[in-house]
């Protein structure tokens, strides 16, 4: 401490720098955690919208199209 009374600078500034990683990293963790729980949510719904088009006969080459593109997406998030 200073003679006032006062930390030192190096002391506030390692205390302000223990505070930011920590910071970051928190939001790092929750912003991870976020966007893994939309992923699973996100593949849920290709998955049941592929599964349930495989069963379909493709009317017209749009649909096909449609169904294999949805496949490819599936594959390619590894859903």
């Amino acid at each position: 401490m200073t003679q006032t009374g006062a930390l030192r600078a190096w002391v506030d500034l390692a205390i302000i720098a223990t505070v930011m990683a920590v910071g970051f990293g928190a939001l790092t963790f929750f912003t991870i955690a976020y966007v893994n729980q939309q992923e699973r949510r996100i593949c849920g719904i290709i998955v049941l919208l592929d599964d349930r088009n495989q069963k379909v006969t493709p009317a017209n080459d749009d649909q096909r199209q449609f169904i294999e593109q949805l496949h490819r997406y599936r594959t390619d998030l590894g859903c």
